[in-house]
């Protein structure tokens, strides 16, 4: 702008009236400051909103962040629950299983112990004698039996008639001096000692004590 332009500009104002020209600034000053103050409102709601948004979104992800825990400790307590559950039932089983194994064996070993003073004990006796002496190939056997039932008479010559039939091999039959300790049964054994097979019925209860594990673990499947 030209010193002309200023100085001409100047002089108009120069000219115009005092009341006039407070009117005129007081009125400009009122629309700057009208005008700033909307800035200023507007850039706070802006702030404000921005505010707002941050605290709606950290809570919603604190909200989240806690409904996802309890749901994580919810689960974990369930699978706890159910764990414990599952070990108390598998203990239960077990006892029960135990107990009827017990409760199986005692009432076997009451019906061996009638068995041993019935009138069919000899022929049971003489069966096992059998079957050990055929197990071991007959020869030269020795028998070994309970104190109480020492004094059984024995068809010793025809157990080993039916042992050479089986085996082919000449066999003899005594009775041993030693005891067997055992309510029944009998341990027949080569007479030099080498083998024996124990037919007590303390020993042939050990040898099913699996069998009737086998069957026990069935039932409580």
């Amino acid at each position: 702008m030209s010193e002309e332009l200023i100085d001409e500009k100047i002089e108009k104002m120069e000219e115009e009236p005092e009341d006039k020209r407070l009117r005129r600034i007081v009125k400009k000053i009122k629309e700057d400051a009208k005008t700033r103050a909307n800035q200023i409102i507007e850039d706070a709601e802006e702030k404000a909103s921005a505010i707002i948004e941050e605290a709606k979104r950290k809570t919603e992800t604190s909200v989240e962040k806690i409904l996802r825990k309890g749901k994580e400790s919810a689960e974990q307590i369930k699978k706890r629950k159910i764990g414990e559950t599952k070990l108390k039932v598998k203990q239960r089983k077990m006892k029960l299983q135990e107990e009827l194994i017990e409760a199986t064996l005692n009432k076997a070993q009451e019906k061996l112990q009638n068995l041993s003073t019935s009138k069919d004990y000899k022929n049971i006796l003489e069966k096992l004698v059998l079957r050990s002496a055929i197990g071991l190939n007959g020869g030269e056997l020795e028998i070994i039996l309970p104190k109480q039932h020492k004094n059984i008479e024995l068809s010793l010559a025809d157990i080993a008639k039916k042992v050479e039939e089986q085996t082919k091999n000449k066999t003899t039959l005594k009775i041993a001096k030693e005891e067997a300790e055992a309510v029944g049964g009998c341990i027949v054994r080569k007479s030099d000692k080498s083998i024996s097979i124990d037919n007590t019925f303390k020993a042939i209860m050990e040898r099913k004590i699996e069998k009737i594990r086998t069957i026990a673990a069935k039932i409580f499947q």
